[in-house]
């Protein structure tokens, strides 16, 4: 799509919406939620690598569908394949689009008096709590001086548009599924590694993005530091990379924070919570975990972000690792991380990437103007 509007402009009337709305779209997206998964039946549209991938948010799929004659009437994860024509026929249906480029599925939909929604539309905003109207207007300055740092025009474009898509879709001119890049973390093009790296990785999951960076640099690195806070999590990571030299590796069944204490969590995969009841495990800082000179953070931990870079502002002021911090989680931590890291250092370049068809992975990239 061409991208000819002024972002900046773009931008400011989101902010205002959210503002003279009182965030109206942060309800907006509950209701539909209840009206999308409280219907008699529900088809999801789409049976590939988003289905399969995301079917595990939702409690009950009762069919799937799909354009493809070669899939109707085969099973997928569970769920029998219907035509759009059956899918026509059906009622107090209601649709939930799996399918990254949608605009078309869901003006097919429309046209037929179809209930739909495209998922991503359920959980723009599934981690942020509720912000007022008056939280916007005093967060407004912030998020314009962010968007007037960013050194390049595609990470401005991201910026804006992941803003406004999740708080005033209206204003955007792409879906989040054309806003999409691949090589997260390591391959974006944005930042060199070198044979060199100490990493830290904070949210290492089950070591798939360790497995990422040791095929990057093609097994030439100096060490690897990994912290995961869910031990199930934590054994599979373990299990995964050790055809890989663990002898370069320090793996930690911790999470991370501006502090070292326990905490109780719940949840599995990646999807893990602190909450008042579940498993006790521990936070630490990774200043205190690491005494060497470090090259590259990825931090992707639930929300806990800001709080894990308070945590690691020795390293990072000493040291001028590149960073790569997801900015998701919390609506806010698209700006507010940013601006945390300028803070530790005014001598670094901010960037951001997208990574997924959801209001997911929206990644902050800080690369140093100079390394000690």
């Amino acid at each position: 799509m061409d991208y000819t509007c002024d972002m900046r402009e773009q931008l400011i009337k989101a902010i205002d919406y959210a503002i003279d709305t009182d965030n109206k779209i942060y309800f907006n997206e509950k209701k539909n939620r209840e009206r999308i998964l409280g219907a008699r039946t529900i088809c999801v549209f789409g049976t590939g690598a988003f289905y399969i991938g995301y079917k595990h948010f939702l409690d009950r799929v009762d069919y799937v569908c799909d354009s493809n004659p070669e899939k109707w009437g085969k099973v997928f994860c569970g769920c029998m394949c219907i035509s759009p024509q059956e899918l026509f026929m059906m009622k107090d249906v209601a649709v939930i689009i799996m399918v990254s480029q949608y605009r078309e599925i869901k003006k097919m939909l429309d046209d037929n008096n179809i209930n739909n929604c495209y998922f991503g539309d359920l959980y723009s905003n599934v981690y942020t709590e509720y912000h007022n109207g008056e939280w916007f207007a005093k967060q407004k300055k912030d998020i314009l001086k962010v968007y007037d740092l960013l050194k390049d025009k595609e990470s401005r474009r991201i910026y804006s548009e992941v803003i406004c898509l999740r708080t005033a879709p209206q204003y955007a001119m792409n879906i989040f599924g054309e806003l999409e890049t691949y090589g997260e973390y390591f391959n974006t093009g944005i930042i060199n590694l070198t044979e060199h790296e100490v990493l830290v990785d904070a949210g290492a999951y089950n070591g798939d993005s360790i497995i990422d960076f040791i095929k990057t640099v093609n097994d030439r690195y100096d060490k690897i530091y990994a912290f995961e806070l869910e031990k199930n999590n934590y054994l599979e990571m373990k299990k995964n990379l050790k055809p890989y030299d663990v002898g370069k590796m320090v793996l930690y069944n911790y999470g991370t924070s501006d502090k070292n204490r326990l905490i109780k969590c719940s949840g599995n995969g990646v999807d893990v919570r602190v909450t008042d009841s579940g498993e006790i495990a521990e936070l630490v800082q990774i200043d205190k975990m690491i005494n060497e000179k470090v090259t590259y953070i990825k931090m992707d931990v639930e929300g806990a972000e800001q709080k894990s870079l308070d945590g690691a502002s020795k390293i990072i002021s000493s040291y001028y690792p590149k960073m790569c911090i997801s900015a998701y989680h919390m609506l806010e931590d698209l700006w507010q991380i940013p601006l945390k890291i300028l803070k530790f250092s005014d001598d670094y370049r901010i960037y951001m990437r997208h990574h997924s068809p959801l209001a997911w992975d929206t990644d902050c990239y800080a690369l140093p103007d100079k390394e000690k």
